[in-house]
């Protein structure tokens, strides 16, 4: 009796606590079914917000690819795209250091392509933006190794260009090669090393081709006026040809020689 008695009473307490539940939804329905509403609305914004990143990404590294296996020579506009995809995509974890490698690379080409002496402020002008570039990944993701050196060796050879086009720093390339050398071991240590030992010597030739003299271009000689052509002399007036002599008047007959008879 007890047993079943004490069923009831929980049948009945469990009766009243599903008609609260009951009561309490019917009041709040509007709250809770715009609750739900709410709820389903943010997770489809997020799937789409996902959805849409998740594109972007695969055009992002669609352009990467596209951009690196062209050529900046023949199409300068390479640059332009590599600088826009820098720009939007710097800060990524994963494509963003490659991004900024491949602008930084992509400046220092063209500037190499530029060997006209009248293009010289604009050869300048593209390694400093690759140095600057170079330097902003070094410093923004100077705790990915790899990305770092890679880094360095850019930024390395960019400020020995400069140094060529008398603008950088040989201690600065100094300073770039030893910290490679020094650094936890890389894929760039025995290239640095290499680099760096034949620095002094680049440097010194550098110095001896900038210091010779320019050689004057010979003096270009006057051209001689064209002298008139000579008049051409008359020819001279045939003689009149000699009258001819009479012929000699006959001689006298020979006196003969026997005298006649007396």
């Amino acid at each position: 009796m007890k047993r079943t008695r004490r069923k009831e009473l929980k049948t009945n307490v469990l009766s009243v606590y599903l008609q609260q539940i009951y009561e309490a939804v019917a009041r709040n329905a509007t709250y809770l079914i715009g609750g739900v509403v709410v709820v389903v609305l943010v997770l489809a914004i997020g799937l789409l917000v996902q959805r849409n990143r998740q594109r972007a990404m695969r055009n992002a590294w669609s352009s990467f690819e596209e951009i690196r296996s062209g050529d900046v020579v023949t199409d300068p506009g390479l640059l332009d795209r590599a600088r826009l995809l820098a720009d939007e995509r710097g800060d990524d974890s994963g494509l963003g250091p490659l991004a900024l490698e491949l602008e930084a690379g992509l400046a220092h080409e063209l500037a190499l392509s530029l060997i006209d002496p009248k293009n010289r402020s604009r050869r300048i002008e593209l390694l400093k933006e690759a140095r600057k570039t170079n330097e902003h990944l070094l410093q923004k993701f100077s705790d990915r190794r790899d990305a770092a050196a890679r880094a360095r060796v850019s930024l390395a050879k960019v400020e020995e260009s400069l140094v060529m086009a008398g603008e950088g720093d040989v201690d600065k390339v100094r300073k770039l090669y030893q910290q490679l050398i020094d650094a936890e071991p890389n894929p760039f240590q025995q290239l640095a090393q290499e680099m760096l030992d034949d620095l002094d010597e680049r440097v010194a030739k550098l110095e001896i081709v900038a210091s010779r003299p320019a050689e004057e271009p010979p003096a270009t000689r006057p051209t001689p006026a064209t002298k008139p052509a000579p008049a051409t002399k008359p020819a001279p007036a045939t003689k009149p040809a000699p009258a001819t002599r009479p012929a000699a008047a006959a001689q006298p007959a020979t006196v003969p020689a026997t005298a006649p008879a007396s």
